[in-house]
């Protein structure tokens, strides 16, 4: 039998140093070996130490708050999910339980189903980072606390952030208007509040600093390009509006049901949300964490911190001209996110903290800037990983329970 020529099916250069992985990949398996370790650094604690009988560790994990609501549209649809004369499911996308559903058979049970959906998709986000941009804005972003904690439990901002990264791959890094609008569709739907994004995608595409002049046929090329991403964006907003019309015969249910179905989620001013976390229903609530009362300041306090870390990264992306040429882009996509949360009240304004997320584009200005050099990241990684178990303790202990 004729040996096969490795040379014919290997680059040189690796035949010459011996290795078969390429740096790129090797930095792959890094980040994915990484994000597992932490996500064990973060929970492992609470494992260990919290009251959580061991044998029920995951499925608290999968079945509390919003995984519930999940774990139950997957199974019941959303008129079974929601409770009696409510429609509070509606408030939900439906792209986590259609793959909870999907998966379900396979996982033996909804949530461990959602669990494998979620996590899957938390190490899919980080490679499209570091395709985007590059190994330090990857790590820098998936060990992010309130990241950690999000893309381990059974809830589906994760599947938002990795479409809504995969729609500026395709914008930044292949050009492709359609796969751009593709994707950003899919993180719509995934969380209808991204529909905000869309208008600076289109002013990305309009006054793209390769177009110099509004000739005739420059100003042709640009209309296909913002049809071509318009088009499947278009189609699932049409989409969700007839889904709702279908199911309830409204288009503005999931308003309402954010509004009247417990989340009480409404437009007031930054300092009426301000009040509310003072002196809303929310906080008037005695949470507690291993017996040690969060007072209503916390909340505040809390929101305040994670708000200016955005912002200063917002900042550190505008100051960066020369590393991060799509800036302006970036920056106003993140802020696109950020702004709107300042206004609302009820829930959104006590989980202001994973709302943040997808204005993960904040990360780029902080590699570029802050966190450049190698002790800054290592005081970053460390922090994380301090601040991640507390974030998470404070999830399970005090909202789960």
């Amino acid at each position: 039998m004729a040996s096969t020529d490795l040379r014919n099916v290997i680059p040189e250069e690796k035949m010459k140093t011996g290795v078969l992985i390429g740096p790129e990949s090797r930095s792959i398996i890094l980040l994915v070996v990484i994000l597992a370790a932490a996500k064990i650094a973060t929970f492992l604690p609470l494992f260990l130490f919290s009251d959580i009988h061991h044998a029920d560790f995951l499925q608290e994990l999968g079945t509390k708050w919003d995984s519930d609501f999940y774990d139950k549209i997957a199974e019941l649809g959303y008129k079974g999910a929601s409770n009696p004369g409510t429609n509070d499911a509606y408030a939900f996308s439906p792209v986590l339980p259609s793959m909870i559903a999907a998966l379900r058979p396979f996982a033996g049970s909804y949530w461990s189903a959602g669990l494998l959906v979620v996590n899957t998709f938390s190490f899919l986000f980080p490679i499209v980072i570091f395709k985007l941009s590059d190994f330090r804005t990857a790590l820098i972003t998936e060990l992010f606390p309130v990241y950690l904690v999000f893309s381990t439990l059974n809830y589906a901002d994760i599947i938002t952030l990795f479409f809504l990264a995969l729609s500026l791959f395709f914008l930044l890094r292949r050009g492709r208007q359609f796969l751009t609008g593709v994707s950003l569709a899919f993180a719509v739907l995934t969380s209808y509040a991204v529909i905000l994004t869309v208008p600076i995608f289109a002013a990305k595409l309009i006054f793209d600093k390769r177009q110099t002049t509004f000739r005739r046929d420059v100003t042709v090329q640009k209309v296909k390009e913002l049809g071509r991403f318009v088009l499947p964006v278009a189609a699932i907003a049409i989409s969700i509006a007839a889904f709702f019309l279908v199911e309830t015969a409204s288009l503005w249910t999931f308003f309402n049901v954010e509004k009247n179905a417990g989340w009480d989620v409404t437009i007031v001013t930054p300092v009426e949300q301000l009040q509310f976390l003072l002196h809303g229903w929310f906080t008037g609530f005695h949470w507690t964490v291993m017996g040690t009362y969060l007072p209503p300041i916390y909340w505040v306090i809390r929101n305040i911190a994670f708000e200016a870390f955005y912002v200063a990264g917002v900042v550190l992306l505008l100051m960066k001209r020369n590393r991060i040429p799509d800036r302006w882009f970036l920056a106003g996509l993140a802020l696109s996110i950020m702004t709107p949360l300042f206004f609302l009240n009820g829930v959104a304004a006590a989980s202001i903290p994973r709302l943040l997320l997808p204005a993960f584009p904040v990360f780029f200005g902080y590699s570029a800037g802050l966190l450049r050099g190698n002790r800054s990241l290592a005081l970053y990684c460390v922090l994380c990983l301090v601040i991640a178990p507390l974030v998470a303790l404070i999830q399970l202990d005090a909202l789960f329970s």
